[in-house]
């Protein structure tokens, strides 16, 4: 084991899982992990924690909570530098989101929607590869209607100005 990520004070019982890292020019590594915890309704709860480490992954700030729900995690460094995160969104509007963030992490613009058309929670697990001409392509499962079962699908999309 190289290193590990500081728990967020107070998330001991929650369960971490499904991390997903990009390297910046810098060598820093931005790191998300899936987190889920039950709330005081008995609701299934989903969310992000973001970290990162700027000595090849020996060491890891605290994991910090996301202003925003969605998950699991899917990062990519655009061509542009604009860091790219998708996400699947288990509420309604059920379906894709994507976050950008144009300060390498700092902050995010969220809950940009690739789609919102799912028929339940039963989607996610977003990746996103940037095509040769900067447009994105992400892929996903998701039901295409009410009725079906689970299909891969996707979305070409560009950033937004």
């Amino acid at each position: 084991m190289l290193g590990t990520v500081p728990l967020h004070p107070g998330t001991e019982t929650i369960h971490y899982h499904e991390p997903h890292v990009v390297e910046l020019p810098s060598g820093r590594l931005v790191g998300m992990i899936r987190f889920s915890w039950t709330d005081g309704d008995g609701l299934k709860q989903r969310s992000m924690l973001q970290t990162v480490s700027d000595d090849g992954g020996r060491t890891w700030a605290p994991a910090r909570p996301l202003s925003f729900l969605g998950c699991p995690p899917h990062l990519l460094r655009h061509s542009s530098g604009v860091l790219v995160l998708t996400y699947g969104y288990r509420l309604e509007p059920y379906g894709q989101r994507v976050a950008f963030s144009r300060d390498d992490g700092a902050t995010w613009e969220h809950d940009w929607v690739l789609r919102d058309d799912g028929p339940d929670g039963d989607l996610g697990y977003p990746a996103t590869v940037e095509l040769g001409d900067g447009s994105l392509f992400s892929v996903y499962y998701q039901k295409a209607a009410v009725g079906e079962q689970c299909s891969l699908l996707g979305s070409r999309w560009v950033l937004p100005a």
